[in-house]
């Protein structure tokens, strides 16, 4: 009989690493790790998993190099992936920070926007 390969698997690394080992746990698999290294096994010997930058895994499982993986939607669509979303796991939702140097002298966002207002100085946002 032939062997099925094994599937491939991409994770993501950094921020959403522990929510997504809480996911995988709580569904359906134990989650072990190597110290110091990117590889994770599961209980099931025949999902082979990685863990990757999130941005990575879209064009990675586009180009079939994963057969799966874990990212998020703004990656997908930034990257221009030709994958299907196949579930929405409903999880690191992105924080947004406003940052600014700390020789400007506003006290909020809105000091900051009357203050080029008045000066008619186009305020940028990148």
């Amino acid at each position: 009989m032939k062997k099925i390969a094994p599937v491939k698997f991409s994770i993501p690394k950094g921020s959403l690493e522990e929510a997504t080992f809480k996911i995988l746990e709580e569904s359906w698999t134990k989650v072990r790790r190597r110290p110091r290294t990117y590889r994770v096994f599961l209980d099931d010997p025949d999902i082979k998993v990685k863990m990757l930058r999130p941005q990575e895994i879209p064009t990675l499982v586009g180009d079939g190099l994963y057969d799966v993986g874990i990212t998020g939607q703004d990656w997908v669509n930034e990257n221009k992936a030709d994958v299907e979303k196949l579930l929405d796991l409903e999880y690191g939702k992105i924080k947004l920070v406003i940052a600014i140097p700390d020789s400007y002298r506003y006290k909020s966002l809105d000091d900051m926007i009357l203050a080029y207002a008045k000066k008619k100085k186009i305020l940028r946002i990148s």
